[in-house]
């Protein structure tokens, strides 16, 4: 079959960060880190991106950089401010 030696990558990258939903190979070497080749959706761009990803992952000092990388992009921290406190009203005068 002619399937039957591919390996998907995008899954494997996805799963060694713990993702539920893939992620797209743009977004992976952003969040990595890593300085994009070419243009995107090329495939030999692509190709070679997803090399650079493929080491990483396969290092374990890379990886565990470029996945920190990944993973503080992906959780966001909540700095849990509202909107009224973002801004200062104290110079406004009430009138009554």
């Amino acid at each position: 079959m002619f399937l039957q030696g591919w390996k998907d990558f995008q899954y494997e990258f996805g799963k060694k960060l713990g993702l539920s939903d893939q992620i797209s190979l743009k977004n992976a070497i952003m969040y990595a880190g890593v300085d994009n080749v070419g243009r995107y959706h090329g495939a030999l761009f692509d190709a070679r991106n997803t090399a650079k990803l493929f080491r990483i992952i396969r290092d374990p000092e890379e990886c565990k950089k470029a996945l920190s990388l990944v993973i503080s992009a992906l959780n966001p921290v909540s700095h849990n401010a509202t909107l009224g406190e973002l801004f200062n009203f104290s110079a406004f005068a009430l009138i009554s």
